[in-house]
C-alpha cells in the first residue's frame, strides 16, 4: 500500500493516512505538511475522487489538534469517512452548492453560508445531492 500511495496508484482514505502518521511517530499534518510553516504550499491535495471531488488540507495547528480542509465534490459524489479519535469534532460551512451530511443520528442538508458542528467521532458522510459541485470548508478538532 506504501508504493501504491507513493508512486500514485492509490488513494487512502484519510484515515488510513492517520494510521500510516502514528506508525512513524508524527500525526496527519506532521505527515502532510511541511515542517516550517513558511515553506507551505497554498494546498496539500490529501484525498481525490471522481471529477472535481477533492481534499485539500491548508493548514493545521502544532501540535496538530486542529486542521483547516477545503473540500470539494461534483454532484453525486461521496465520501465515507471512518470515525476520529473520541471526542473529535468538525465544523462545516458551506460555501457553493449542497451538502447532505449524514450520521447515525440524522441526514442534514446544508447549503452556501450555513455551518454546522458535527462529533465525528462516528462514522459519517460526506454527499452531494445537487447539479453542481459543492465546496465546503472543514475544521476539524481533535482527531
Amino acid at each position: 500500500m506504501l508504493t501504491q500511495i507513493e508512486l500514485g496508484q492509490a488513494n487512502p482514505s484519510l484515515v488510513t493516512i492517520d494510521r500510516i502518521a502514528a506508525a512513524l511517530g508524527t500525526d496527519f499534518a506532521g505527515l502532510a505538511l511541511p515542517e516550517s510553516p513558511g515553506d507551505a504550499p497554498a494546498s496539500v491535495q490529501v484525498w481525490r475522487g471522481e471529477g472535481s471531488s477533492e481534499a485539500l488540507l491548508l493548514a493545521a495547528t502544532t501540535p496538530a489538534d486542529t486542521e483547516l480542509w477545503r473540500w470539494t465534490l461534483a454532484p453525486g459524489a461521496r465520501y465515507d469517512a471512518q470515525p476520529d479519535k473520541a471526542g473529535a469534532q468538525e465544523i462545516h460551512h458551506v460555501i457553493a452548492g449542497e451538502l447532505a451530511l449524514v450520521t447515525r443520528e440524522a441526514s442534514r442538508t446544508l447549503v452556501a453560508g450555513d455551518t454546522t458542528v458535527i462529533f465525528s467521532d462516528q462514522p459519517y458522510s460526506y454527499v452531494n445531492p445537487g447539479e453542481t459541485d459543492v465546496v465546503f470548508f472543514r475544521v476539524v478538532s481533535g482527531a
